[in-house]
């Protein structure tokens, strides 16, 4: 009576029921086996109908299957001859369906199975370690450094271009954790920096970190809230500037060392940022009477119809060569100079770099030898007696000229 309800149990179950005896060959080798009783629940989980299968052999109601990668005649036939008792998941590839199977023997040479349709799960799951490998691909194959932690500052992960930087496994980054490669000493300044990014006052700084080795890299330092592993985490991102600071430090050499009159405006107010000693020495200013101040009020411009074409090329082109123009210095006097001009763009905000080549003597020069052509063209039809005064009031206008004392 109990057997009776525990089959009507098994074949009222929502699980899939089948009840099998094994087929052996002559030396008792397991080579088929034949369904006996199956439930409703198998015929909607398999598509196999009982009446079309009972009595039948598994290779009768399912040819090849002798051939599948899982060996499911083996498998079952060691259960039904030892009497074990087996749980797995499998795929067959004959139904093109996952399943989650129990299979047991309660008489030798019978096997029973139990099983579910775990394929919706089974893609869920592929799914999601898609996910994973496609997130894991991204985070490792970025450049930048990316740590990972709790909320208390523990380090949880990183990637690869953090190990590769500092130097550490993953295992000595979480025993060092951030104070360990953080260069900053005190935990008051530390907490200075860090707090306002903690409370979103901030989302950057700059810091720098320190290596295995012991030598600092400077870097920019982000953070993010989000979750790791369905727990709250931190994510920040450290940037190197070590090659932006090697650039910006090759830049400071040039713009400083630069023979020509080099200026940094920013854009489009024209207010003056930087200049180089030669703008100082050539005008004659001291570099707090210019920086800060506008084109306009450094009056620098002799004629403000240049500054406006400059301006209007600059919006337009973005840039400006070898415009002739002519400036004012710090005295009053008039030089002229080759101007050459470009828009930069340093993230959000947009600077005017200017670079004034001095060619005053240049002209001082080319204004002499054309005095001396008009002068010698004088001189050809001249009376002989008229010379010596001729050329020395010559001689004294070119002394004046270029500020020689004949007196």
């Amino acid at each position: 009576m109990k057997a009776e309800r525990i089959s009507d149990l098994l074949k009222m179950s929502p699980f899939a029921f089948a009840s099998h005896q094994i087929i052996v060959d002559e030396s008792g080798l397991p080579v088929d086996y034949r369904y006996l009783e199956v439930n409703s629940a198998f015929e909607q989980i398999t598509g196999l109908k009982a009446d079309d299968i009972i009595g039948k052999t598994v290779r009768e109601v399912l040819p090849g299957i002798e051939n599948s990668e899982f060996d499911w005649i083996e498998t079952y036939g060691s259960v039904a001859l030892n009497g074990e008792l087996k749980d797995f998941e499998q795929f067959s590839e004959l139904l093109h369906k996952w399943y989650q199977v129990h299979v047991f023997s309660q008489e030798k040479g019978f096997f029973t199975t139990l099983f579910t349709d775990i394929t919706q799960r089974k893609v869920m799951e592929d799914h999601l370690k898609a996910k994973e490998a496609n997130f894991s691909t991204l985070f490792n194959s970025m450049l930048d450094m990316i740590i990972v932690t709790s909320k208390d500052g523990k380090i949880i992960h990183a990637n690869q271009a953090t190990f590769s930087k500092l130097g550490y496994s993953l295992e000595e980054l979480i025993e060092k954790g951030i104070p360990g490669i953080d260069s900053i000493e005190s935990k008051e300044e530390s907490k200075k920096i860090f707090d306002p990014m903690l409370n979103g006052e901030r989302d950057r700084c700059l810091q720098s970190v320190q290596k295995k080795d012991g030598t600092l890299i400077p870097v920019e330092s982000t953070i993010f809230y989000g979750k790791w592993n369905g727990e709250d985490c931190v994510f920040a991102i450290l940037k190197d500037l070590t090659d932006e600071r090697k650039a910006s430090q090759r830049f400071e050499l040039l713009f400083r060392n630069n023979p020509a009159l080099t200026s940094l405006y920013s854009y489009p107010d024209g207010k003056i940022i930087d200049v180089n000693n030669a703008f100082l020495n050539t005008l004659g200013y001291k570099r707090d009477e210019v920086i800060g101040k506008s084109l306009l009020e450094l009056r620098l411009f002799y004629q403000i119809e240049t500054l406006n074409f400059i301006l209007d090329q600059l919006n337009t082109n973005k840039q400006v060569k070898n415009v002739e123009m002519t400036v004012r210095d710090g005295l009053g006097n008039i030089r002229k100079g080759l101007l050459t001009a470009e828009i930069l763009e340093v993230g959000e905000r947009k600077y005017f770099l200017a670079s004034l080549l001095d060619i005053t003597e240049q002209y001082a020069h080319q204004d002499t030898l054309y005095l001396l052509v008009d002068m010698a063209k004088s001189f050809i039809k001249m009376p002989i007696e008229k010379f010596e005064k001729e050329i020395l009031k010559a001689l004294g206008k070119i002394g004046g000229f270029v500020g020689a004392d004949r007196s």
